[in-house]
């Protein structure tokens, strides 16, 4: 082999331990935080719902169309946390069958909230603005607890490779619960998305549905009307996500959640108790 050769062979060997190296020491996700930076969404809900009642079974179903918009605010001296803003308003709202008895959505305002973003993309010190923040059923059936979940898929510490998972945990609230929720984020690989190739991470888990209904009633302020019955609310719920994440950004640039769920209804001043399913899909795109 002449010397030219050689060194052709070596350079090759080289560059290939290297790519081996980096497939192996895995990526690490991160977000860019940016004082004033804004991203918006698009959300396309569709909740299926099916009630076992003592009249017999009904069924009905909601669609919307909901817009969610997102501030960085101050970024923190070590650059590791910044101040954030979630926007969500609900365009519009289609209910069917047993669900077109619900109130006129119309009226709902603005869901803001309020909280301090992490470089792992983790979500803490959220606080909703309003009456009709984080304890409106409706903002639920608009996607927006669904679709946060897709925004704020918590990054791991260290950094992964293909087929490595690792724990995300949800801060309680109160149209869920008073304990935090554990599901399963996995690194699935990438894949091309509009002409760039992006990070897919899913999530996957069962969630405990126990509302804190003292809270959701202070919360509503007597809007609500169904918030003056005594109610009691206990059931699971199956998740499981795709979220594409920018390399370069951290940003998510879609993220599909399907949540299928089972609860117990219950009316104490009735005496009566309610079996309920719930078959949501949604669907958020980064415009």
């Amino acid at each position: 082999m002449t010397l030219k050769r050689s060194s052709r062979a070596l350079i090759l060997i080289a560059v290939c331990a290297i790519s081996l190296a980096a497939v192996q020491e895995g990526v690490l996700i991160r977000r860019q935080l940016k004082a004033n930076a804004k991203e918006t969404y698009k959300i396309e809900s569709l909740t299926k719902i099916t009630a076992d009642t003592p009249a017999g079974s009904q069924e009905g179903s909601a669609t919307s169309s909901s817009t969610l918009e997102t501030t960085v605010g101050s970024v923190k001296p070590d650059g590791n946390s910044a101040d954030f803003t979630i926007l969500t308003t609900i365009d519009s709202m289609k209910m069917d069958g047993m669900m077109a008895a619900a109130p006129n959505q119309e009226k709902v305002p603005p869901v803001t909230v309020k909280g301090i973003i992490d470089t792992q993309n983790r979500l803490t010190e959220t606080k909703a603005e309003g009456a009709s923040g984080a304890t409106n059923p409706m903002s639920m059936l608009g996607g927006s607890e669904a679709s946060q979940m897709g925004l704020f898929v918590q990054f791991p510490a260290e950094a992964v490779k293909e087929g490595d998972t690792w724990t995300i945990t949800l801060p309680a609230n109160a149209m869920m619960g008073k304990d935090p929720q554990k599901l399963t984020a996995k690194f699935i690989g990438t894949r091309d998305f509009n002409g760039k190739q992006v990070y897919v991470v899913s999530v996957s888990g069962t969630m405990t549905i126990e509302p804190d209904m003292d809270a959701i009633k202070k919360a509503s302020k007597g809007a609500d009307p169904a918030m003056g019955m005594d109610l009691k609310i206990k059931g699971t719920a199956e998740l499981d996500s795709e979220n594409l994440i920018d390399p370069e950004t951290g940003a998510t640039l879609q993220a599909t959640t399907h949540v299928k769920g089972k609860t117990d209804v219950e009316i104490v001043q009735m005496a009566m108790t309610t079996k309920v399913f719930t078959d949501s899909t949604v669907k958020m795109t980064k415009s």
